[in-house]
């Protein structure tokens, strides 16, 4: 193992209640943020045919944020000041469970600032965090197309959750379309239930209006309960009038076809949920109950600290993009890309194929390769989070 900083760069959780515009900021030399970033932005883009796939796109460091794409799949799952997760195992009836898995997985969904890219990860990247029960373990098993893998379990509450991703962008004229191909399942063990999950489409839009949103359609299902969630994320209106982040869909029945709530909100807000054989209305998910207050992960045993942990990869580079030293970020982000295609040029030499320490590949699915084997306590922890279950 490769020696480990003696400071790693640790920035705070996305706020999910920021806003995903340009702010009206100065750059050192008086230039406003927004007109800079902006003039970068169509700059980049102008040579771009619409349907572009940009999934080699590459993202000048100015509009990289000081997180790897890893950071952010990991803070949807460990970060939150409510432990929604672990409250999906606490329903008495499977309906009670599911209506909780519903509420879980909005609150996945967060908003992210405009012009504000994560780090593509390396191949073999990991990221490793605990919160109190819950251990989380990412690892990049392709780069291209790039594929992101998660396993994460919660022994106490017989709790196994495991998704892998895959973003696919497409340049769409005024907007870039980010689909996110693969799956999420979650396991209740003690229930015998599984819930598959998929996830809506990123919209990053640059005309009329600028932001980015969630959009498309997300579906749950359970095939032990039958019951199964169609969302739709709405899309801002052209010009940019009327509400944002807002939700809606039906739970049913699909043993018959029963519609049994619907479902309306903001994502970034409150979600309710109608029964609609009574009529009665109530909260299904309040983020700021649930979202606000997030803790920063800490290094709790720095010497456990993988050397291809999202941290230590990208350490230079957060370092220049936090203190504002772009040529620094630059050349430290250059140095790690240019290792990467050596790398690969020698095991293409060599005939030697990538294998991923965590997960492999079975049957089209990224799946977890320690079958019947938890998530290890991480050396990195989120702060405060309780280490019981009820």
């Amino acid at each position: 193992m490769d020696s480990i900083p003696d400071k790693l760069i640790i920035s705070p959780p996305l706020d999910p209640f920021a806003s995903s515009s340009l702010k009206h900021q100065q750059q050192s030399d008086g230039t406003p943020e927004k007109t800079s970033l902006l003039s970068r932005i169509f700059d980049i883009f102008k040579g771009a045919r619409p349907g572009s796939d940009l999934t080699r796109f590459q993202v000048p460091v100015q509009l990289n944020m000081p997180k790897s794409q890893l950071q952010l799949y990991g803070e949807s799952v460990y970060c939150h000041s409510n432990d929604l997760l672990e409250e999906c195992t606490k329903g008495s009836t499977p309906l009670e469970r599911f209506l909780k898995v519903v509420a879980w997985h909005i609150s996945t969904t967060r908003r992210a600032p405009f012009a504000q890219a994560p780090f593509n990860p390396i191949l073999g990247e990991t990221h490793h965090v605990s919160c109190g029960n819950l251990n989380v373990l990412l690892e990049q098993v392709s780069h291209h197309p790039p594929i992101s893998a998660l396993y994460a379990t919660n022994e106490p509450a017989d709790l196994r959750l495991q998704w892998w991703h895959s973003p696919s962008p497409r340049f769409c004229g005024n907007r870039v379309e980010v689909t996110i191909q693969g799956k999420r399942e979650l396991w209740m063990d003690a229930h015998k239930e599984v819930y598959e999950m998929t996830s809506p489409k990123l919209v990053i839009r640059f005309f009329p209006t600028f932001g980015n949103e969630w959009v498309g359609k997300s579906t749950i299902k359970c095939n032990a309960s039958g019951f199964e969630a169609d969302l739709l994320f709405h899309s801002r209106p052209f010009f940019g009038w009327g509400s944002v982040c807002k939700v809606s869909g039906r739970i049913i029945d699909s043993s018959t076809q029963t519609p049994l709530f619907d479902l309306s909100g903001f994502y970034n807000q409150k979600v309710t949920i109608q029964d609609l054989t009574t009529g009665d209305v109530s909260v299904l998910f309040d983020a700021e109950a649930s979202l606000t207050n997030m803790k920063a992960l800490e290094v709790q045993n720095r010497k456990n600290v993988h050397d291809k942990e999202s941290l230590v990869v990208w350490r230079e580079v957060m370092k220049g993009i936090v203190e504002r030293d772009w040529e620094v970020a630059r050349q430290a982000k250059h140095d790690i890309e240019e290792k990467q295609r050596s790398l690969a040029k020698e095991r293409k030499r060599q005939g030697v194929p990538w294998i991923p320490s965590s997960f492999e590949l079975i049957d089209g699915k990224w799946q977890w390769r320690h079958t019947g084997q938890p998530v290890t306590q991480a050396p990195l922890v989120i702060p405060s989070c309780p280490a019981n279950f009820f």
